[in-house]
């Protein structure tokens, strides 16, 4: 997979830790797996709290994000994009006010493409990170080695650009927008994990 030396760690702001389910990239991709042998994309919101720990050496208490849930809506996809349907978005927002939940990011398939952001991609993280700057992208490709990478845009190159760039579809957009996420703010831990599959139909 192709790494990006452009993170987001110049936020002005520390970055809360995210604290993701080990098997959280598992269980997405195994409800994935008929889209992937298709050639389609697939994707799913996480979704999750925030909450006060205890520190490692037990003097205090910090705050963090934990994602609880996998959300995958109603969609539509092809080989080289996916989106939720206006269904699946209203399943999405009674879900979260149901559960007293929040929007942390997201993750979805490339079957055929690397691991990277496109600008479609790119454009849909905007909208999570200007909502909570900890959110991320977690993208799972099936053609590399390493095929699974989590990505945030860049701050604040990456904001600025895309706030000021209203394309939509495919379009060109420099590598330096999005970066992968190597500073610790995300950490795979042991804990449980609900997935949501609203879709009337995975085949």
């Amino acid at each position: 997979m192709q790494t990006f030396s452009t993170t987001v760690t110049d936020s002005p702001k520390p970055l809360r830790q995210m604290l993701v389910p080990k098997q959280c990239i598992e269980e997405f991709l195994a409800r994935a797996q008929a889209n992937t042998a298709k050639d389609i994309e697939t994707l799913a919101t996480l979704l999750g709290v925030k909450e006060r720990i205890r520190d490692a050496n037990g003097n205090g208490k910090r705050t963090v994000y934990r994602v609880t849930t996998v959300f995958i809506p109603q969609q539509e996809g092809k080989s080289d994009q996916c989106a939720s349907t206006e269904a699946g978005d209203a399943e999405l927002v009674e879900h979260v006010f149901k559960h007293g939940l929040k929007q942390l990011g997201w993750i979805h398939t490339h079957p055929s493409w690397g691991c990277f952001m496109s600008s479609v991609d790119l454009h849909n993280a905007l909208g999570f990170q200007l909502d909570l700057p900890e959110s991320i992208s977690i993208v799972c490709s099936r053609i590399e080695d390493k095929a699974n990478g989590i990505f945030r845009v860049t701050v604040p190159e990456g904001i600025e650009e895309l706030l000021n760039c209203d394309r939509t579809g495919f379009h060109s957009h420099p590598d330096k927008l999005f970066g992968e996420v190597t500073d610790g703010s995300v950490i795979f831990v042991d804990g449980s994990l609900t997935v949501v599959d609203c879709r009337r139909s995975t085949s």
